[in-house]
């Protein structure tokens, strides 16, 4: 599942049509960098369309950042300092959105920043749960009767979890094709 799905599940159309008012577009080619390790975010990223490295200066590559996700948005919650360097793989479209924009809105809307703030809470518990099952599968490669996968399940998932990720399918649809009307507009 796409990170950027649960955000959106729980966000009206009204909302995404705010963010795609007040985001910025960005377009990177191959080898262009959206965030330096050790840097201070400023915004939160969705990733429209391409594909992105998530890179560790200690570690490595430690994850692929494709269409229907976000990132940055542990900046929204820990001010630090970002972890990691994220790189275009080939050329990417993402709408930036302002951390001062969304605390503006949050403060004003105070159920836009109750749906925000639960949907980043369980896009960064899924990326956890995701991330723990990653290092037990290779701690215990080698280990046949182990079989750690890292997926959704979504058997684990509730059926108002499902529906609404589901109807954020459509929703991210949504998104896209404003800012593809907000780009004409802007040309």
């Amino acid at each position: 599942m796409k990170n950027a799905l649960y955000l959106l599940s729980q966000l009206t159309e009204i909302d995404i049509d705010w963010m795609v008012y007040l985001g910025e577009i960005i377009d990177l080619d191959e080898g262009d960098i959206l965030i330096n390790e050790g840097d201070k975010l400023d915004s939160l990223y969705f990733l429209l369309s391409g594909k992105m490295s998530v890179t560790v200066e200690s570690i490595g590559k430690v994850a692929d950042v494709g269409i229907a996700e976000v990132v940055g948005e542990i900046s929204m919650i820990d001010l630090r300092p970002t972890t990691a360097t994220v790189t275009a793989c080939n050329e990417c479209r993402i709408l930036s959105l302002n951390h001062n924009d969304l605390e503006g809105r949050i403060k004003t809307y105070g159920d836009f920043g109750t749906r925000f703030y639960k949907a980043i809470a369980t896009s960064l518990a899924v990326k956890m749960r995701n991330t723990i099952k990653g290092l037990e599968s290779k701690s215990h490669k080698n280990d046949k009767n182990k079989n750690s996968k890292v997926s959704h399940d979504p058997d684990i998932l509730d059926a108002k979890t499902r529906y609404n990720l589901d109807l954020a399918m459509d929703r991210f649809d949504h998104l896209v094709s404003k800012v593809g009307e907000s780009l004409e507009v802007k040309y």
